[in-house]
This record gives C-alpha cells, sequence and structure tokens, in this order.
C-alpha cells in the first residue's frame, strides 16, 4: 500500500498511468470528491470506491486488481 503525503492524489494517478500498477482510488465524498472520480477514471484507476462503501466492494476491487 502506497500513502502519499506530498501530492495530490490525482497528480499520482497520473504520473502512475501507463506503469502495471493497479490503483484504487477511494473518494472521501463530498463535492471535492464527486470531482476527483471522473478524472481518476481517465488516469487508469482500476476501481473507484466512494465512501462509505460496503465492505464487499472494496474486497471485490482488490480481487480485480491483484493477479491470482
Amino acid at each position: 500500500m502506497f500513502i502519499c503525503l506530498m501530492k495530490d492524489g490525482l497528480e499520482l494517478l497520473f504520473q502512475l498511468k501507463g506503469e502495471d500498477i493497479p490503483v484504487i482510488v477511494i473518494s472521501g465524498g463530498g463535492k471535492l470528491g464527486d470531482d476527483y472520480l471522473e478524472p481518476a477514471k481517465v488516469f487508469g484507476a482500476c476501481a473507484i470506491l466512494k465512501k462509505p462503501f460496503p465492505r464487499n466492494d472494496l474486497l471485490n476491487a482488490l480481487s480485480a486488481a491483484l493477479p491470482v
């Protein structure tokens, strides 16, 4: 898990675009969170979860993102 405290999440996602690194974006919700959802899709997020989300949504996103 990588938590970036120095960069905006979208900036980090943009830098990772084209790499073979699955990224699951978790939005805190609210207006600012909604503004991040569409660019996150464009920049290659493999899953986007908006808080609060069911545990199974996270488990499904992890299963889809990680190779077996």
